[in-house]
C-alpha cells in the first residue's frame, strides 16, 4: 500500500479520511441513528477482534502492517453505512 496502490485501494484510503474526518469532527453518536449504535458497537467489536488477530501475527513480521491497515479500512468502509443521510 502506498506508492502502487490500486484504484480500490485508494477509493478505500479516501473513504476512511472522510470518515476519520466526519467522526472527528462530529463524534460518531451524532453521525448515526440511535437505531445503528448497536450496530456500530458490534463493527468495533470486529475490527477489535480482527485487529488483535493482526496484532499476533505482525509479531512475526512486517506483513502484519499490512493487515492492520487493511482490518482498519474494513472497519471505516462498514461503518460508513450507517451514517445518517
Amino acid at each position: 500500500m502506498g506508492f502502487f496502490d490500486s484504484a480500490d485501494e485508494k477509493e478505500a484510503k479516501k473513504v476512511q479520511e472522510q470518515v476519520k474526518g466526519s467522526i472527528e469532527k462530529t463524534g460518531l453518536s451524532n453521525l448515526v441513528n440511535e437505531t445503528d449504535l448497536l450496530k456500530i458497537i458490534v463493527e468495533q467489536n470486529e475490527c477489535l477482534i480482527q485487529l488483535a488477530a493482526n496484532n499476533a501475527i505482525s509479531n512475526a513480521g512486517m506483513i502484519g502492517d499490512a493487515l492492520v491497515i487493511s482490518s482498519t479500512q474494513t472497519y471505516y468502509k462498514n461503518i460508513k453505512q450507517y451514517f445518517k443521510k
